[in-house]
């Protein structure tokens, strides 16, 4: 596979009603796309994590422009399965220098993605089917990104758009997150369920403490109630103290740390980012030995239409009983840039058509929210 030409695309979107952490809030929508193209006129696309601090999408564009992507275009590709391990040796000093394997691995896994992307595309077939699953045209998903304090508000939007599974961002207060859990026992009916996110913001004495005052209505799951770098020791007690599942990944780097978070058992799902670390193949392998250690993959996604239709074919392909993550918050960087309607239905997310990921950008909407772009050719 000889590429010839990169462009990155940076973009932001303005947003009315900023998204809360309880680490962060983001005040507008970032992406950084990735498109690649062959000698033959074929492309792919994919996307490059860069939610936050503010100034990460411009600082990931400038380390992929200047630094990853020349050293892509100086390799040739047997495979797109080749392109992570060929990128991860020949950065691999640069990220003991720098101490920055977290950029490094995001721009490697939206470089990744699009040659996957690329290759199913030149095959004639959408991803899922390129990777060797089965024949679907949906899987299940959930609404994510709820605010704490928009619960009665959004939870009826949600589930008006289709939704049948509701994610709550927690983490801010004890008190007044009992207090939203309680709403949204309150306003979900027969069928319906609800997760809970605290994005890393505890103890694990903390953790277990509000696991106990958790009320009747359990979530589906608890996400990152600790820090996702807690040791295995950490996430088993915490497991072993509640019958509330738990769920991370997010934020894990490499098998290693995976294969660590797997053979505790004490997370019920696991959930990789594509845009964060591993891209189709790293992601792909973690699904697949979640499946078969008997937990759940649920693939982690918030950002632009690239990453997340990847997702979605991710999900497709490893199979199993996992849920899409999809943000509920506007974002014209997801809904409106992608040629192909967001279709769910009674909790399915209907797989975008076409080949590949089935991602094709509309471009005004493209051109509206356009940063930054740069191209750089192999001959440069």
């Amino acid at each position: 596979m000889n590429i010839e030409k990169v462009d990155l695309l940076l973009m932001e979107a303005p947003i009315d009603n900023p998204i809360r952490t309880s680490f962060a809030i983001m005040r507008h929508r970032p992406a950084l796309l990735v498109s690649i193209e062959d000698g033959d006129g074929a492309f792919g696309w994919g996307e490059i994590w860069c939610n936050h601090p503010p100034v990460s999408g411009r600082a990931r564009l400038q380390l992929a422009a200047e630094v990853v992507v020349p050293m892509f275009l100086a390799n040739d590709y047997g495979a797109p399965k080749d392109v992570r391990p060929t990128l991860e040796r020949v950065t691999h000093i640069l990220n003991i220098q720098c101490a920055e394997p977290g950029p490094y691995a995001q721009i490697i896994a939206g470089l990744e993605t699009a040659m996957w992307d690329l290759a199913a595309r030149k095959k004639g077939e959408p991803l899922y089917l390129y990777l060797g699953g089965e024949s679907t045209d949906k899987v299940r998903a959930y609404a994510s990104g709820i605010n704490p304090g928009d619960v009665a508000q959004q939870i009826p939007i949600a589930r008006a758009a289709g939704y049948r599974d509701f994610k709550i961002k927690i983490g801010f207060d004890r008190a007044k997150d009992i207090d939203v859990v309680a709403q949204a026992a309150d306003i979900l009916v027969e069928g319906e369920g609800y997760m809970l996110d605290a994005n890393q913001a505890w103890t694990r004495d903390a953790a277990v403490e509000f696991c106990r005052a958790l009320p009747n209505l359990k979530p589906r799951w608890l996400e990152e109630p600790m820090p996702a770098d807690s040791t295995p020791d950490d996430w088993l007690a915490l497991a072993g103290s509640t019958d509330v599942a738990l769920a991370a990944g997010e934020n894990a780097l490499g098998h290693e740390q995976f294969d660590a978070l797997i053979a505790t058992r004490a997370l019920g799902f696991v959930q990789p980012d594509v845009a964060k670390w591993g891209g189709i193949s790293g992601c792909l392998s973690v699904g697949q030995k979640v499946n078969a250690a008997g937990l759940t993959y649920c693939p982690h996604f918030l950002g632009a239409a690239p990453g997340l239709f990847a997702s979605v074919h991710l999900l497709a392909a490893v199979g199993g009983n996992g849920l899409l993550e999809v943000d509920i918050n506007p974002n014209p960087l997801r809904e409106a840039l992608a040629s192909a309607p967001i279709n769910i239905s009674d909790g399915y997310f209907q797989l975008p058509p076409g080949d590949g990921i089935g991602f094709t950008p509309n471009a005004e909407v493209k051109d509206r929210y356009l940063v930054e772009a740069r191209e750089i050719r192999k001959d440069q």
